[in-house]
């Protein structure tokens, strides 16, 4: 194990006054910074994450790849990894995995919402 000799440079922080407004504020800012963009094009959703990596994913998963991510008994995030391996392919999902967990669920979230429309486009009348 390694450890930090640098410091790094922290505000000043009056951590008797901090109130639930200023939680909420910061926690806002960095909600913020974490949001991805995504466009949809030739049956693939393009994900750009805030530090410009951009993953590919497809819009056409089959119950079959469904099935092989859920097989035995994994924990919930090794079921997430397995996913996004299988959508992904191995270099995007890397990708995907390597980024900050807020950013990673924004991601996931926005693919999944947009997976969903397609479904209920595709079964109205």
């Amino acid at each position: 194990m390694t450890s930090k000799t640098e410091t790094t440079s922290i505000p000043e922080i009056d951590f008797d006054s901090w109130t639930p407004e200023q939680e909420e504020a910061a926690l806002k800012q960095i909600a913020q910074a974490a949001k991805c963009k995504y466009a949809i094009g030739d049956n693939h959703f393009y994900g750009r994450f805030p530090d410009g990596t951009i993953i590919n994913l497809p819009l056409s998963v089959s119950l079959e790849d469904v099935n092989e991510i859920s097989e035995g008994d994994v924990a919930s995030v090794d079921q997430f990894t397995r996913l996004i391996e299988k959508i992904a392919g191995k270099e995007d999902a890397e990708k995907f995995l390597a980024q900050p967990t807020p950013s990673m669920i924004d991601m996931a979230n926005k693919y999944f919402e947009i997976f969903q429309k397609l479904n209920q486009l595709v079964l109205e009348k």
